[in-house]
């Protein structure tokens, strides 16, 4: 049992995640779609999706991600076949 709770908590805590990055991609679309008409105007955008890229970045790969972990462990098992 205890173990399925703790899947549990993985699962639920991708899922947020999940959420999270999914509104980080609506948003980067959001900002493309704009319409810019000057240098300054395209920097701003510049910026913003490079900090959503930022965030995209910390939830998939920072320290204490699970995907980072799943990737690891899969290379690693890769490595040794």
């Amino acid at each position: 049992m205890a173990e399925c709770e703790q899947y549990r908590i993985e699962l639920a805590a991708a899922a947020d995640r999940q959420s999270e990055i999914a509104g980080v991609v609506g948003h980067t679309s959001l900002v493309l779609g704009e319409t810019i008409s000057s240098v300054a105007e395209l920097r701003e955008q510049l910026k913003a999706v490079e900090d959503d890229y930022n965030r995209l970045y910390s939830l998939c790969f920072d320290n204490g991600s699970d995907v980072y972990d799943r990737e690891k462990q899969i290379g690693e098992t890769k490595d040794v076949q």
